[in-house]
């Protein structure tokens, strides 16, 4: 408890900005049924391979996996619609996307409605995946398939259901189509004729062309739920040279920090890192990781579990786009580079900079809105332990615990101080960001009354 407390202090308890955490606990039904304990199966299953590829598809940096997993669950929740003979989603909620109709007379299976809409998007959205990824995904479904016996009567129900998952599928990939930035990523992963604007308060002024910085211009992806524009980031601190600055400041304790750097830092900082493409999944897929680790454990509804992957899902890809426009406009580059010039010009992270600017913390942000579902749906005191990284021996994996899904996202902020990173300012604004978003994305009524929270 006592690296926590002292995490807390380093922020100031940044996460009770803008009553930020819901006031209840969901309340779970009790066993589930045969048909509730085969769905949420299939969907655990499909997430679990989702970790995999996102760890090791080309090109599945954070944000665009918070976009694709926000697709790909928007497609899971449509597709039951079929099965719950209600709207489940409300038509308006996604300007542009055209629901196919599903038939009132007809019934519908919800494990093949799951099961083929999530192969379908899996198939879509990773097609730049490792050339056996799609025997994985193929391999998936007919697994999945299995689960029920076919009889005759079941026969022409599973058919209808596997093609109205599949219709699903295509309509949302379609309206992904539509926007140009995100859908077709892999063509502004960088800009080689980029120019980072000089700024003042920027750590370092930089006008010639940096082919390296990724991702500047997913600021203009399409958001699902809500107007980028109204949403304005503090500033970093001025820059200054002078040792009273406030950014000679939160250079220096960055600094002091990590001489020596404890071994119970380096532990956070290795346990949250998720940086290592190939090794490790995406800062966004740890917390899909998360989820997936609680919803495997707790008796709850599949309408409840598709709900939380698509608030989850919208949560992360909506604040990733204010977070990388926020990162292009401000421009500001790591902090070694302020350290190497006035502190100590032999100093380095524990990890190589990550290849885009600095403030606000992508990291911070995708665990304050992440954090604030998973509180909705489980309460604000739940405790558990995460192994998201229990099997590595590259880093320090050991599993770590928590009795909050704030603690987490307080501990992942700060790992990314103790890493070298990013300093405290960034941190606390990308703690706020993520959290306003979040909690703004929480009160828009994306489903029908009947399933609202307050029947959780």
């Amino acid at each position: 408890m006592r690296g926590i407390r002292n995490i807390l202090f380093f922020f100031g308890v940044v996460l009770v900005t803008g009553a930020l955490f819901w006031a209840f606990t969901c309340t779970r039904p009790g066993r589930l049924t045969d048909a509730e304990s085969q769905a949420k199966e299939v969907i655990l299953a499909w997430n679990k391979l989702y970790l995999e590829l996102d760890r090791v598809t080309d090109g599945y940096y954070a944000p665009v996996s918070a976009r694709n997993f926000a697709y790909i669950s928007l497609t899971a929740a449509v597709a039951s619609k079929a099965y719950y003979k209600d709207t489940f989603i409300e038509n308006d909620s996604f300007h542009g996307l055209q629901i196919p109709q599903y038939s009132e007379i007809l019934d519908y299976n919800l494990v093949d409605l799951l099961n083929s809409s999530y192969a379908e998007s899996f198939r879509r959205f990773f097609q730049y995946a490792p050339q056996n990824s799609f025997a994985k995904i193929n391999e998936l479904e007919d697994k999945l398939s299995q689960m029920q016996n076919s009889t005759e009567e079941l026969l022409v129900k599973r058919i209808n259901s596997r093609k109205y998952g599949l219709m699903v599928a295509n309509a949302v990939y379609l309206w992904s189509a539509t926007d140009s930035y995100g859908h077709e990523v892999h063509k502004h992963l960088y800009d080689n004729n980029l120019t980072l604007i000089g700024r003042r308060n920027s750590w370092l002024i930089r006008t010639e062309p940096d082919t390296s910085q990724l991702l500047p211009y997913w600021g203009k992806v399409r958001p699902f739920l809500i107007n980028v524009n109204t949403y304005k980031l503090g500033p970093p601190p001025a820059y200054s040279e002078s040792p009273s600055s406030e950014m000679y400041k939160e250079a220096l304790a960055l600094y002091t920090l990590s001489k020596p750097l404890s071994e119970e830092n380096r532990w956070i900082a290795e346990f949250w890192n998720d940086d290592i493409r190939g090794l490790t999944f995406s800062p966004v897929a740890r917390w899909l990781s998360i989820a997936g680790q609680v919803v495997e454990e707790e008796q709850i509804s599949t309408e409840t579990i598709l709900k939380l992957y698509l608030e989850l899902g919208i949560s992360l890809c909506d604040v990733s786009i204010i977070v990388w426009k926020a990162k292009y406009e401000f421009a500001q580059k790591s902090p070694q580079t302020y350290i190497n010039k006035l502190i100590d010009k032999a100093w380095r992270p524990i990890y190589e900079n990550p290849n885009f600017p600095t403030y606000p913390s992508g990291h911070a942000a995708f665990g304050a809105a992440s954090s604030l579902v998973l509180s909705k749906y489980f309460g604000e005191k739940y405790s558990m332990t995460d192994d998201s990284h229990i099997d590595r021996k590259e880093f320090n994996g050991k599993p770590r615990s928590y009795n909050s899904f704030r603690e987490m996202a307080l501990e992942n902020a700060y790992s990314r101080t103790a890493a070298g990173f990013q300093s405290r300012s960034s941190a606390e604004e990308g703690l706020k960001i993520g959290s306003v978003v979040a909690a703004r994305i929480l009160d828009i009524p994306i489903f029908k009354d009947k399933t609202s929270k307050k029947n959780h």
